[in-house]
């Protein structure tokens, strides 16, 4: 059977259990109206009977009644779930491999959202560095013109001159204020990008976390599409009484070596790292 045939096969399924759904709701309505009405002639005749649990023969048969109307109504309840829940397993796998193009799709925006973001916080961080390497500067700028301030103050003193008055460190001042302002903006900016990174980050673990799922289903396909020619061959290695597979009469064991789940691995790695293509992971 190919790809497309258990995909075929599948979709038909899911039409008849569709039908087999509206036709069984079809049936409860007039179950629960059933049900209702043998409910309320039982109550009415135990009320009538001058209480609860009042032994006769109409009563009991009334009783039963009401027990099979309710039978009835639970039966065609179970047998709409069971089929919804077939049909969730149907949808499981038609709907796999486009699942999984929508998570590969979102995990590549994902990803380059976290670089274009990466990218951006690190020019901010450049430039929040560049302020501080130009707030040292000033600084020592300052510091030299303190000192050689002090100099000439010395000098002066000693001379017996008045002492000049400090000039030079006004303009160096105004220049720190503001790149302390700038830096302090720039600090929250980066801030603001940090904590952008890391929801990017948290989104693109919870796509990645989805596209594993997605491509598990898909690994399901071929193998549900090859167990109707696998399962007669196992099941006539197992009543010749081969050992290949173990020992248990409905049991086959099939041994994967170690470097074919290495491969698998990698293979699944790099797609969820957002590095491999549909057909590589394949």
């Amino acid at each position: 059977m190919s790809n497309s045939e258990f995909l075929s096969h599948c979709r038909q399924e899911r039409a008849e259990k569709l039908t087999e759904i509206n036709d069984t709701r079809a049936q409860l309505i007039p179950a629960e109206e059933a049900q209702a009405a043998a409910l309320l002639e039982y109550q009415t005749h135990q009320e009538s009977s001058h209480g609860w649990g009042t032994s006769d023969t109409r009563g009991s048969m009334l009783e039963r009644a009401d027990y099979d109307a309710r039978n009835i109504a639970e039966g065609i309840k179970r047998k709409i779930e069971r089929a919804e829940v077939r049909i969730k397993e149907l949808d499981r796998l038609l709907n796999a491999e486009n699942d999984a193009d929508v998570e590969r799709t979102a995990l590549t925006n994902s990803c380059v959202a976290i670089t274009e973001t990466e990218a951006e916080l690190a020019r901010f961080e450049h430039v929040a560095s560049t302020y501080e390497h130009e707030k040292d500067e000033l600084a020592a700028r300052r510091a030299s013109v303190i000192a050689e301030h002090a100099k000439l103050d010395l000098g002066a003193r000693l001379a017996g001159k008045t002492a000049p008055r400090l000039k030079g460190t006004a303009e160096i001042d105004a220049d720190i204020e503001s790149r302390d302002a700038a830096l302090s903006a720039t600090r929250i900016v980066i801030g603001e990008l940090n904590d952008k990174l890391q929801r990017l980050i948290d989104e693109r673990t919870a796509i990645q976390r989805r596209l594993k799922r997605a491509l598990a289903r898909t690994a399901e396909l071929p193998y549900y599409e090859g167990l109707p020619t696998l399962l007669p061959r196992l099941a006539l290695l197992i009543a010749h009484g081969s050992y290949i597979g173990g020992t248990d009469r409905d049991v086959f064991t099939i041994r994967v070596p170690d470097e074919m789940l290495r491969e698998a691995s990698a293979r699944i790695d790099a797609e969820l790292a957002g590095t491999a293509t549909a057909s590589e992971a394949a």
